[in-house]
């Protein structure tokens, strides 16, 4: 999309096939500044969808695999012991806010006998738990109606002078007598895993997997909120408040998205549609693009084009080529907002030299050329089918409105900011 944005007017002479369109005299003109304009970010809704797939995964990833657990003799089972995830889970639902868990695990209990211990109890089993997922406040998510029951794959033994006795009729007694308890455990677990530093990780590494444009990436401090959730037979859908803006960058250096971007939760339930968004992109970037392009548009391997911003009054280009090998063409304009998001382009000065014969004889005419198409110049963003083929695959952009409130250049890019506006989704 930047490609698009920056500096269109250069090319506009080459390219033909302008509207006729010319820009009004409140058009507003880009300006020089030494520092640009920092944006905002904003609070904005996004609507994003996790499937079960995603989420099975990044439990799988997590360290702590505990189901439940109670370390302590003074414990309401009497002796330490301990389930555990010992694969892969699988979710579902079967209404909006509730969750289905089938989970393979592994069951340790280290029971005492007067005041001895009496080996270890292992057994393999698959556990069922029921539950309802219920959003309390922003970010705040609780467990209800916990219910489980389970099935033994290998049941629970136990040594005896060398050999294995099966005790499952005495842990299925102890676990039945403890059901309430065993349930309160697990309600608590399940609360840890869905509180606000668990709930950050699972978006942040969400977000972080997402095939985001080459050159786009969020600001540096990223606030996330939760403000919707509902389940689905495939997955989760959150309506999420973010708070962030997004900068647009074309340069030589790659930019690190992963170790310069920050999250938060997100407290503030005030929100939005639009995306506030910067963008700037190098000269030398610039240059390199805009000369490619023109090269292509008119078959001719000669032509180069040389922009930069070192007046503070308007931008200069010099297009050597253009007509003929000795051809110079310099420019001086300004790119204008004309509407929202279309822009256009105003020619202040120039100067065209170095034609052959007999290209010599109609230099007027040229120029003229040259003027008639700046001044007809202008280019609509949001009907640009690269803007919004950028926001695709996993992320989806629906009822775009875009406006452009600034443009600006130094001696080191062109800069522009304005504001994204959208139905957003994120699909994952």
């Amino acid at each position: 999309m930047i490609k698009n944005i920056i500096l269109f007017g250069l090319i506009a002479f080459s390219l033909g096939g302008c509207q006729k369109n010319i820009a009004p005299l409140g058009s507003i003109p880009a300006e020089y500044a030494k520092e640009f304009s920092r944006t905002q970010p904003k609070n904005f809704l996004v609507s994003v969808f996790v499937s079960y797939d995603s989420l099975s995964k990044w439990i799988n990833q997590r360290p702590d695999k505990t189901i439940f657990e109670s370390k302590s003799d003074q414990s309401f089972i009497g002796f330490p012991i301990q389930t555990s995830l010992a694969g892969p889970v699988k979710l579902s639902s079967i209404n909006s806010n509730h969750l289905m868990v089938q989970a393979p695990a592994i069951f340790e209990a280290k029971p005492n006998v007067a005041g001895f211990n009496a080996g270890v109890v292992r057994g393999k089993l698959d556990l069922n738990l029921n539950f309802d997922i219920q959003l309390m406040s922003l970010n705040k998510l609780a467990v209800r109606n916990v219910s489980y029951v389970y099935q033994w794959v290998e049941k629970p033994m136990v040594k005896v002078a060398g050999f294995g006795v099966n005790v499952s009729p005495v842990v299925d007694n102890l676990l039945k007598n403890k059901y309430n308890e065993v349930k309160k455990a697990i309600q608590s677990n399940l609360e840890s895993l869905l509180d606000s530093t668990s709930l950050e990780r699972l978006l942040v590494n969400n977000a972080q997997n997402i095939n985001w444009p080459d050159y786009t990436f969020p600001s540096s401090a990223v606030g996330l909120g939760i403000k919707k959730i509902n389940l689905s037979p495939k997955g989760l859908n959150l309506e999420l408040l973010l708070k962030t803006s997004i900068g647009l960058v074309i340069a030589k250096t790659n930019f690190d998205k992963k170790q310069k971007i920050h999250y938060y939760l997100n407290q503030d339930a005030k929100f939005g549609r639009e995306l506030p968004f910067s963008g700037k992109l190098d000269w030398n970037t610039l240059n390199e693009f805009l000369t490619r392009l023109v090269q292509e548009k008119l078959t001719n391997k000669q032509v180069s084009i040389q922009v930069n911003g070192e007046n503070t009054q308007y931008l200069q280009a010099q297009v050597l080529g253009f007509k003929g090998s000795r051809s110079k063409l310099k420019i001086d304009f300004l790119p204008v907002l004309i509407d929202q998001h279309i822009l256009g382009l105003k020619v202040v000065h120039q100067e065209l030299r170095g034609l052959s014969f007999p290209r010599s004889l109609f230099k007027k005419q040229a120029i003229r050329r040259i003027n008639h198409l700046a001044n007809d110049f202008n280019y609509d963003l949001l009907k640009s089918s690269e803007l919004l083929n950028s926001f695709s695959g996993s992320i989806v952009m629906d009822k775009p409105k875009l406006t452009i409130d600034l443009l600006q250049w130094n001696e080191s890019s062109f800069y522009i900011s304005g504001s994204l506006g959208a139905d957003w989704k994120i699909l994952k």
